[in-house]
């Protein structure tokens, strides 16, 4: 119900920022009216897959870890493993954010993302993010 799927994103919204039950609503009819099924056993599934932390390891690109101090749905230390796992990694804490990224933090987000992106480099030195703009303009010439 509408009512059930408000009450969840209360509850993972975190206290940093108001929450926005109207929105929240809108967001809400527009899921059930798509066929947002919330007993998809997504949960089981990942709870019968074993472990994939010895796994991060093999990640060797320029990561960054973005996560709430108070999601109640994955806790901090499943980021701060990610951190530690992941070699290099960086892992942006949102103070008071629960599961959800509110639209007041994106630009603090984006940030981050972008500085990740301008670090990365190919295998010859040059800048992934000059390379990423050549091919865009070999595409989209105009």
């Amino acid at each position: 119900t509408i009512k059930a799927a408000i009450e969840v994103a209360r509850a993972y919204h975190g206290s940093r920022f108001e929450f926005d039950e109207p929105k929240v609503r809108v967001r809400a009819q527009s899921m059930l009216t798509h066929g947002y099924n919330p007993n998809a056993l997504h949960s089981l599934a990942v709870d019968a897959t074993p472990s994939q932390l010895p796994r991060l390891r093999e990640i060797s690109v320029p990561t960054v870890v973005v996560h709430g101090s108070e999601d109640p749905l994955i806790p901090l230390d499943h980021g701060k493993a990610l951190k530690e796992g992941i070699h290099g990694s960086e892992l942006l804490i949102l103070e008071g954010v629960g599961h959800e990224i509110p639209e007041e933090l994106f630009s603090e987000i984006f940030d981050a993302l972008i500085k990740n992106i301008n670090s990365c480099t190919t295998q010859e030195g040059t800048p992934a993010l000059a390379v990423f703009s050549q091919q865009k303009e070999m595409l989209n010439p105009d």
